[in-house]
């Protein structure tokens, strides 16, 4: 062997040895939140809380419920979830024809939020309900508006959207509001 392959090996086996000496650390496992909840939950069933017309005027009145249809169409069947699935810090909705949305998601205490788009907004999506239940309250809307120079039509859905008042207040002209409140419970 010639003094450079000498060199080396000494030069080895001292870096070995300091690199590999006796380490106390003990290598934990990612720590969960404890406020983590996984749940699962199918649409057991949904009761119309309001269905009513609102004018600008601020004059209301009760509609059937045989009428959603004609001022919603499927959107209301669309839009609720029949299935919940939260695992760890991730949301999906699991709507008809297996249609899924996905969101991040966390809990605070009994409410379930989650991160609407890619801003920091959380909204609150719904709360559980006894120790094996979960509800949601979905909000349709349909709003028509006549102002002098031309009219609009407003379509939308909205998870705990429990008032119509900040729809109401956003225009001066004569307006029509068809307001739908929804409470679905999950098992």
């Amino acid at each position: 062997m010639n003094i450079k392959t000498i060199g080396i090996c000494i030069i080895s086996t001292v870096a070995f040895t300091f690199s590999c000496k006796k380490n106390d650390e003990v290598v934990k496992p990612p720590v969960v939140p404890e406020n983590t909840t996984n749940l699962h939950v199918r649409l057991n069933s949904k009761k119309i809380i309001t269905f009513q017309r609102v004018l600008s005027s601020g004059i209301s009145d009760m509609l059937k419920e045989t009428e959603i249809e004609t001022h919603f169409g499927d959107r209301v069947s669309f839009f609720i979830p029949q299935e919940i699935i939260v695992k760890n810090d991730s949301t999906t909705l699991v709507k008809l024809y297996g249609v899924m949305e996905k969101f991040k998601s966390r809990w605070d205490k009994q409410k379930l939020y989650f991160q609407a788009g890619s801003s920091d907004n959380w909204e609150l999506l719904g709360e559980k309900s006894g120790p094996a239940g979960f509800l949601i309250n979905s909000s349709f809307y349909k709003k028509k508006s006549t102002p002098v120079s031309s009219g609009s039509l407003i379509l939308g859905q909205q998870y705990n959207l429990k008032s119509y008042e900040k729809i109401m207040n956003k225009d001066a002209g004569k307006s029509t509001l068809i307001w739908l409140n929804v409470e679905s419970f999950y098992k």
